[in-house]
């Protein structure tokens, strides 16, 4: 049988101390590993900007890209290679649909051409602008679609159905609801309902290609939903800086869902002591976190291999997610623009990125491929046609039936799925 140990350790490597040990910002007990194939996740991270953004605005939002891994690297270190680019490249995506809020931004043009606002905005990721565009961001989500729900349908319906859910719940509720708690327990409770912690627990699902039995799933629920509030405090700490210039770009129309904002309300404190009090509060949930598991593993004399392998799970998503953020482009302003930096290197190296990638059957150039046919190739019927309120329909004919895809054209993601 397969140890636990393996789960991890055939696909990655410790990421060396020196790198985070002796920083003070680096606030956890566990130590990060990174992905062995972390270039291929860097190069799909590249291509989806390419495919969403063009060569031209390259590095004009910043998503997962970072000079000590990427996130995909670093969060996923157990993901099996012939995912791995299919995930970096889908989480790409999502930060590029979370700073450029098309359904609010493109219809509203709330800057002017040119202005000081509006370079702010575009700083900070609150403005979509011209040279988003929308045609490709539909074939980009139609293709990773059906990807997804062809290498593992299952699973892929649970994904999109979080992302989904996420993004309804953060526009129409999230961030209103964030301004009535009462507390940071009810906060971080709304989090884990509403915010990206299922959308998160979702793709780690799908990448590590792991399910626990609905037993297994209660059992192990208080060590999960402890698990995510470590990581909504670290997202909370390191992106404040991010998070309120946004807030002042918007003209102080969209709200901060920040616990620091929480902690500055609640207790009339400045800044400063409120980011001391977020991490605080961090290390004192991940202690909470390595109690109550210890106690987990006492009470289950034999538990399943699949359990430990969630565990594990949650503690590198919390890792690497924590490394990623002390020095990623997307929370702190570079001198250089680091897409471009890391494309000139590849480029320099012999690689070739495409440049429209979404009508091949893989997510780095022509590197990684999948098996079968793409939708664009002869053997399948991937007819597009828009229909009436705003919605593109792509329909991908094969051998298993109808996949009903539906997209709004304004890049905000609504998937629907129709197998016959």
């Amino acid at each position: 049988m397969t140890s636990c140990l393996d789960f991890t350790s055939k696909y990655s490597e410790p990421v060396s101390p020196g790198l985070y040990a002796h920083n003070p910002e680096y606030f956890s007990s566990f130590k990060p590993r990174i992905h062995k194939d972390s270039q291929q996740s860097s190069d799909a991270s590249i291509q989806c900007q390419i495919d969403v953004l063009g060569k031209e605005n390259l590095g004009a939002l910043m998503g997962i890209l970072n000079t000590h891994g990427d996130l995909t690297a670093l969060s996923y270190p157990f993901c099996p290679p012939d995912r791995l680019a299919l995930a970096a490249y889908l989480t790409e995506l999502v930060f590029i649909h979370d700073d450029a809020d098309y359904r609010e931004n493109i219809h509203t043009r709330k800057f002017e051409s040119d202005s000081e606002a509006r370079d702010q905005a575009l700083k900070v990721g609150n403005y979509a602008p011209e040279w988003v565009n929308e045609a490709r961001n539909k074939q980009v989500i139609a293709k990773v679609m059906y990807n997804v729900t062809k290498m593992d349908e299952k699973r892929g319906r649970k994904f999109f159905k979080a992302w989904e859910s996420w993004k309804l719940a953060e526009k129409d509720y999230a961030d209103v609801e964030a301004q009535r708690c009462e507390s940071l327990e009810k906060y971080l409770t709304m989090c884990y309902d509403m915010r990206g912690c299922r959308w998160g627990l979702a793709l780690a699902r799908f990448v590590c290609e792991l399910d626990l039995t609905e037993e297994e799933e209660a059992k192990v629920l208080p060590l999960t939903q402890i698990a995510m509030q470590i990581m909504t405090l670290h997202n909370d700490y390191y992106s404040w800086e991010k998070e309120n210039a946004f807030y002042y770009a918007s003209e102080e129309k969209r709200p901060v869902s920040n616990a620091v904002a929480l902690y500055m309300k609640l207790y009339s404190i400045p800044i400063e002591r409120a980011k001391a009090e977020v991490k605080a509060k961090a290390i004192e949930t991940e202690q909470r976190y390595l109690l109550a598991k210890k106690e987990f593993l006492k009470d289950e004399a034999n538990p399943p291999l699949a359990t430990l392998r969630w565990l594990e799970m949650l503690e590198h998503l919390i890792t690497g997610h924590m490394l990623w953020c002390l020095s990623c482009p997307r929370y702190y302003e570079k001198p250089n623009n680091r897409y471009l930096d890391y494309y000139r290197l590849r480029s320099e190296q012999g690689y070739t990125f495409a440049d429209d990638c979404t009508r091949l059957g893989s997510f780095t150039s022509s590197q990684i491929g999948f098996d079968g046919d793409s939708p664009a190739s002869s053997s399948h019927i991937w007819n597009r046609t828009t229909g009436a309120n705003g919605y593109q329909r792509g329909h991908c004919h094969d051998k298993n039936g109808i996949i009903t895809l539906s997209l709004f054209c304004t890049g905000g993601l609504r998937a629907r799925f129709r197998h016959f």
